[in-house]
């Protein structure tokens, strides 16, 4: 997704309202748990915390 805008848009198709709006939402609020319940190691942290910025940035 990052490097392939063509992903990108073939995924929002089958996302709902075609928008990430949803997926960043629910990763944030997935992020927020595991940081609250210390089941993350560092790299763990620092992939989900790049996953997340992804996805907002594919948002409107």
């Amino acid at each position: 997704l990052r490097d392939r805008a063509t992903y990108a848009s073939q995924i929002r198709t089958l996302m709902p309202q075609k928008k990430f709006d949803t997926m960043a939402f629910i990763l944030k609020k997935f992020f927020l748990f595991m940081h609250l319940s210390h089941a993350f190691t560092p790299s763990g942290v620092k992939t989900l915390e790049e996953l997340i910025a992804m996805v907002l940035s594919l948002c409107d």
